[in-house]
């Protein structure tokens, strides 16, 4: 059945969507993209290889349409955020987004698996063989760098947390700066890519609770700066990680999803909610609003502020920079790599350009900066910012033929991804460790950079840190054979 409501809900949306351009009915247009949403939903539950699809969407959805969606059902005139141009254009890129994942996620996928006519990923999956020295070493070498960096991040969270008490959390974008040594900075850097090659080891379940639990109150100081990002992309990355070894059974009996995790799950969701629709009054010093209106709606109301900024983004797209190297979809890449990386101010002689400041607008490559400083002007300097949408960066530098190519790629790859989570052996673990990284990054895409979720590839610190493991890891197997 789910199987076949996908496909009608897309033909069903393509009629919509034709007619509510014919009309310019935004209503029309809104009621396509959200028939086209469920679809897509459906689409992501006939198989478990879709769940990094599946979960997309749904962000998609919290990030980029509740908003329009709680106001229409509100009776507003939810399209009255910028010109009719800018609305009319960011729904067909709203539409064609969700409708070129799908073409990408089904499709692709189809045409790959009947030209391979390999069908074992889509029925039950067998247990995969762990034993083997060189990844037992690389897991024992990952983890103990990982426990010495997280130990560096607690340090650098408590300086942060001590900051906050004196200022607030707009001071924080504009004047924050770390007053720990290189070593610490250099450290903090390899946290996030030695767990991932530590989770590539396929450890089990108890061995992997420790790890995961210090990465995810690694992120708790940002809270207390302002910053919920952090911390929710860490519970959308282990629920994702769990989800995919109970997926892969990799001789282990155990379930990494069993009852008691079934149960945090559905307590975590309204308290979760609850806590970030509160949590965005208490970071700018207003009052919670409680008794206005549903929570639920209310929550997905402020969480969907995204579609005005992508709507005021395409009203203000032709006063941003150029598009010149290395453009805003590898902006944000070439600016931590060059200017907020120790390893490229001493190479380039670079400043860094982490704060809020005239340095970022002038030196940097990054949509949020330009996109803020345009639409909020001065305010931006005091702290102030707008965000990115991920379709801006895409239309922005590659026009929308590349938004469609750019979403026929994202949908096909994260179903691949499941794909190669799966390939595990000594000589497939940095892909492993890949994929495992783009988790971190990937569920926050819709109201972010473009290609964030493939920053590790450029950047030198992971590959610094897999080599470390790799060189230590075989050094190992060589000392026990003397």
């Amino acid at each position: 059945m789910k199987k076949v409501i996908h496909i009608i809900s897309a033909l069903i949306s393509i009629n919509i969507f034709l007619l509510g351009l014919l009309l310019i009915d935004y209503d029309l247009l809104l009621l396509s993209i959200l028939l086209l949403l469920v679809g897509n939903l459906f689409f992501g539950l006939t198989n478990v290889r879709y769940i990094l699809f599946f979960i997309f969407n749904i962000c998609m959805f919290v990030f980029l349409i509740s908003r329009p969606f709680v106001s229409m059902m509100r009776g507003g005139e939810w399209w009255q955020v910028g010109s009719e141009h800018a609305t009319l254009s960011a729904l067909i890129s709203l539409y064609l987004s969700l409708f070129f994942m799908y073409i990408g996620a089904f499709c692709l996928d189809k045409i790959i698996l009947i030209k391979t006519n390999d069908y074992s990923m889509v029925k039950d999956l067998q247990p995969i063989e762990l034993e083997h020295p060189f990844m037992k070493n690389l897991q024992n070498i990952s983890m103990i760098i990982f426990y010495i960096a997280v130990l560096a991040s607690f340090i650098e969270g408590w300086e942060k947390i001590i900051f906050m008490q004196s200022h607030t959390y707009t001071q924080y974008y504009i004047s924050y700066q770390t007053s720990q040594n290189f070593i610490v900075k250099g450290l903090i850097q390899l946290m996030k890519p030695s767990i991932c090659i530590f989770l590539a080891t396929m450890p089990n379940k108890n061995k992997a609770l420790l790890p995961l639990s210090l990465f995810l109150i690694s992120t708790l100081p940002q809270l207390f700066v302002g910053m919920r990002s952090p911390t929710m992309l860490a519970f959308a990355f282990i629920f994702s990680y769990f989800f995919l070894r109970d997926v892969y059974k990799f001789k282990e009996s155990k379930r990494w999803i069993g009852k008691i995790e079934k149960l945090v799950i559905v307590i975590s969701i309204p308290l979760l909610m609850a806590f970030l629709y509160g949590y965005n009054y208490w970071r700018t010093g207003r009052a919670v609003e409680l008794f206005e209106g549903n929570l639920i709606t209310n929550f997905l109301y402020q969480q969907g502020i995204s579609f005005d900024v992508l709507v005021q983004g395409f009203d203000v797209m032709n006063l941003l920079p150029e598009n010149k190297f290395p453009g805003y979809m590898f902006g944000p890449i070439y600016d931590n790599v060059i200017h907020n990386s120790l390893i490229g101010r001493l190479l380039f002689d670079t400043v860094s350009i982490n704060n809020q400041s005239l340095d970022a607008l002038a030196l940097g490559h990054d949509m949020k900066a330009h996109l803020s400083f345009v639409l909020m002007g001065n305010n931006y300097l005091q702290g102030a910012g707008v965000g990115v949408v991920h379709i801006l960066e895409v239309i922005h530098d590659i026009g929308w033929i590349g938004l469609i190519f750019y979403n026929l790629i994202l949908g096909a790859g994260m179903v691949k991804m499941v794909d190669w989570f799966g390939l595990y052996n000594e000589n497939k673990w940095v892909l492993t460790t890949l994929v495992i990284y783009a988790l971190l990054q990937l569920f926050y895409t819709p109201r972010s950079d473009a290609i964030y979720m493939i920053a590790p590839i450029f950047s030198p610190y992971f590959w610094i840190c897999v080599f470390v493991c790799y060189l230590f890891a075989k050094a190992k197997m060589s000392w026990k054979k003397i």
